[in-house]
């Protein structure tokens, strides 16, 4: 199945290779099983089995190939003369599209030649050349003159001139040749053209101009001697042109309606894909999207939560533990993790008492920081 753009097609040579390209690719594949459909379930491709119709449709398109080109030669012709949209044209060819074929065999005259000769020349010499018949003056006379046999290629043969000269002595010759000659032989085929033009006919309708006089009959030929120029009128071929001038109908111009402007169906598909769009992120995807900032802010609280109730409970054992031991080491991170303030002032109170120097150095800084925050204020 092919997924062709809007608007394309796919020429029969093209479908064809996409046939004997998928059939080679697979072993064993016969180009006849292989067969090619569009988006919308429209077969490319011809079979084996429809060989008849796809004959039919080929022969078609050749006609209506044809035809347009002669009405293109046409529209070519007129349009600079009588305006675009001032005539319409129609065309129709006749096509011969029967196959025939003729072989011819011939002998010519002049390609003979003699290719072999056998036979025997004999001469009977034993009457002795003596007078017969009646006696009387024609019986004194001697025999005429014998004729000589020549060579086929003009020359005296020897045995021809002894048997010439025997008939001359009055013998009897007796000659029987076979000869044999090579005959020159010539095969021509003859294949005429398929497809080709058997009768045309043109009809041509010119529009009258509006507001003066109408076309002369002088003009009409002149133009008809253009139209049989431009299609190669062939009178023997009993082609046919018929052109006349009349008043074309008056076109009502059809206004489509806004919803059938070629710009709205885009338009509606482009703002449905969009609606449904805003219709899944707002619809669906932001209320999960909140749900689940919900549970990770609700989640991040519970931490919080656990984590400031797991520092009061440390915070408390080590304030119980700092009251009960008094050499117990308390440190700063132990006061700021301290929750309570009576937790916090006993803590102190053990850190002053430990470290009286480091404690003069905490509230010199502090007193430093409030100092500087009151300035910046």
């Amino acid at each position: 199945m092919l997924t062709l753009a809007a608007g394309r097609t796919l020429s029969e040579n093209q479908v064809q290779a996409i046939v004997n390209l998928v059939a080679s690719s697979v072993p064993g594949l016969s180009p006849d099983n292989v067969s090619v459909v569009d988006q919308n379930g429209r077969l490319l491709s011809r079979t084996g089995g429809d060989g008849a119709t796809g004959a039919s449709e080929r022969q078609l398109a050749v006609q209506t190939a044809i035809e347009d080109r002669y009405r293109q030669a046409i529209t070519t012709m007129l349009t600079p003369i009588v305006g675009a949209g001032n005539f319409t044209a129609e065309v129709h060819a006749e096509m011969d599209f029967s196959e025939v074929q003729s072989t011819r065999e011939g002998f010519p005259q002049d390609a003979r030649a003699l290719s072999s000769e056998e036979g025997q020349l004999s001469t009977d010499t034993s009457g002795g050349g003596a007078p017969g018949g009646i006696p009387g003056a024609l019986s004194n006379e001697p025999p005429p003159a014998s004729e000589v046999a020549a060579a086929p290629g003009g020359a005296v043969t020897p045995e021809a001139a002894e048997a010439g000269a025997a008939t001359a002595a009055g013998g009897r010759r007796t000659e029987n040749y076979a000869r044999n000659f090579a005959v020159g032989r010539e095969v021509s085929v003859t294949r005429q053209q398929v497809g080709t033009v058997k009768r045309l006919t043109v009809a041509v309708a010119l529009r009258n101009p509006e507001g003066v006089r109408p076309r002369s009959q002088q003009e009409l030929q002149s133009l008809e001697q253009l139209v049989k120029g431009s299609v190669g009128f062939d009178q023997q071929r009993g082609d046919t042109v018929a052109l006349t001038a009349r008043d074309f109908a008056p076109t009502e111009e059809v206004v489509p309606a806004w919803w059938e402007a070629p710009w709205i169906w885009p338009a509606a598909r482009n703002g449905t894909a969009i609606l449904l769009a805003l219709i899944l992120v707002f619809g669906i995807g932001r209320p999960l999207l909140r749900k689940g900032q919900a549970m990770a802010a609700k989640r991040a609280e519970t931490q919080r939560e656990a984590k400031v109730q797991m520092g009061d409970e440390i915070a408390s054992v080590i304030a119980d533990r700092a009251k009960n031991d008094l050499e117990m080491k308390v440190t700063l991170e132990m006061i700021e993790a301290t929750r309570d303030y009576e937790t916090r002032a006993a803590l102190i109170r053990t850190f002053v008492r430990q470290d009286p120097a480091r404690a003069a150095l905490v509230v010199r800084d502090l007193i430093k920081a409030d100092s500087k925050e009151g300035v910046e204020r």
